[in-house]
């Protein structure tokens, strides 16, 4: 090779590696791995910084967009979790599971219409995301064809206790719950309800 080759393939390496630290993800996978590693990193460093200083921190991780398969983590230093428990009276997942929540509804707003006739594959296999926690008893339909004031409270205090709430699904339980769907059409099932005119 020449000399201005050899100068070619370096500065085309270098500009591939620079474009690798700080440029698009090839896949969501991809970017799962990478968030781990720069969690496990800065995870590292806050507990280290915390020997080193004393200083107390609190770490939440979660997902930036529907389609990342990138599972959400928490971390706090020495006992600054309990910090959480003691003055809000919440142990530390729930607000990172608030968190989810309110990063879903920014990310989620596209104008997303709830459908409890088709819920199973409009949005959980559409969305990756199920309600947990309906309160027993109260049929799953949308509040305001709810019949009696004691459903509707029951629901209601569900939600504001944070017992009903909206959790994500990794792309394996998305798939899964997709197969149960197909399984389920396979047998002559009714999956999908035509929406009412």
């Amino acid at each position: 090779l020449t000399r201005e080759q050899k100068e070619s393939y370096i500065a085309a390496l270098e500009e591939h590696r620079e474009r690798k630290l700080v440029g698009v993800w090839v896949n969501n996978q991809a970017a799962a791995r990478d968030v781990v590693a720069m969690t496990d990193r800065i995870i590292k460093e806050l507990d280290d910084l915390h020997v080193w200083t004393g200083v107390y921190g609190t770490l939440f991780v979660i997902r930036g967009h529907i389609n990342d398969t990138i599972q959400s983590a928490m971390h706090s230093t020495d006992n600054s979790e309990d910090f959480w428990e003691d003055v809000y009276e919440h142990p530390m997942a729930d607000f990172l599971r608030q968190y989810k929540q309110w990063a879903f509804d920014v990310i989620g707003k596209k104008n997303i219409v709830m459908n409890y006739n088709n819920y199973e594959m409009s949005i959980i296999e559409t969305y990756g995301v199920r309600l947990v926690g309906w309160p027993d008893g109260v049929k799953f339909i949308s509040p305001s064809n709810i019949g009696t004031v004691s459903d509707i409270r029951k629901l209601r205090d569900a939600l504001k206790a944070h017992t009903c709430y909206w959790t994500s699904l990794s792309p394996a339980e998305v798939k899964a719950h997709a197969s149960e769907l197909a399984t389920h059409h396979s047998a002559g099932e009714v999956v999908w309800k035509p929406q009412k005119k």
